[in-house]
């Protein structure tokens, strides 16, 4: 994923760096092509996923308030991968799999130029959603069945609130705010002509973070 975003020559955003946060890097890339099958396609958009693992006590990483709260059947699954013996980069996956992580915090959607351009709202309402029914499949979120019997969307981009601050590269912006969920609070806001930021974190974790980004953070882990 990482030299498919190199190829494509787009800046990653991410969170400022802080204590309580560490990088993973890229953990997504979704991208729409333009092309007919069989001829070469060219990329008209992408979303590319960042990640975090969160550290409650960043100055002491085996202090275990830093663990997952997890049951009895995760943590037995954990215990049997890690007695498997797998490459170096699979055992720090695993091993990470114990601590929080902020899996698709932090979204930078590209479009081609030349292309029709997503709303932010849009975008970041797509970005809270996806979250929502994933990391919130079992809770008390009101899903109604959309048609096909697929997850409905839980929350829209009418939900968004217009002209919100957002601190970009140490500025603040004009940005969007969707934060009508019990869950999770979401952000978007503009990084230039070509590139959209929208970030999504669980209310839990908010005491802990700063919510403040950059519009080129590190590629690699």
């Amino acid at each position: 994923m990482r030299e498919q975003v190199r190829e494509l020559g787009i800046d990653v955003a991410g969170f400022v760096p802080q204590r309580h946060l560490e990088h993973l890097g890229i953990v997504g890339l979704t991208m729409e092509q333009s092309g007919s099958r069989g001829q070469e396609q060219t990329a008209r958009r992408a979303s590319i996923a960042s990640g975090y693992t969160l550290w409650r006590n960043p100055d002491d990483r085996s202090d275990p308030v830093n663990l997952r709260a997890v049951d009895e059947e995760t943590r037995r699954r954990w215990q049997l991968a890690e007695a498997l013996p797998h490459p170096p980069w699979r055992k720090r996956m695993i091993e990470r799999l114990r601590y929080p992580m902020l899996v698709d915090a932090v979204r930078t959607n590209w479009t081609a130029p030349g292309a029709e351009q997503v709303e932010l709202a849009e975008e970041l309402a797509r970005h809270v959603n996806h979250l929502l029914n994933n990391q919130y499949r079992d809770s008390d979120v009101p899903r109604p069945r959309a048609e096909g019997g697929h997850r409905a969307d839980v929350v829209s981009r009418d939900d968004a609130e217009h002209g919100h601050p957002v601190e970009i590269d140490g500025v603040t912006c004009d940005g969007i705010l969707l934060d009508g969920n019990p869950h999770v609070t979401g952000l978007g806001a503009r990084l230039d002509e070509q590139r959209t930021l929208t970030a999504v974190v669980d209310r839990e974790h908010l005491a802990l973070l700063r919510l403040a980004f950059l519009s080129q953070a590190p590629v690699s882990p």
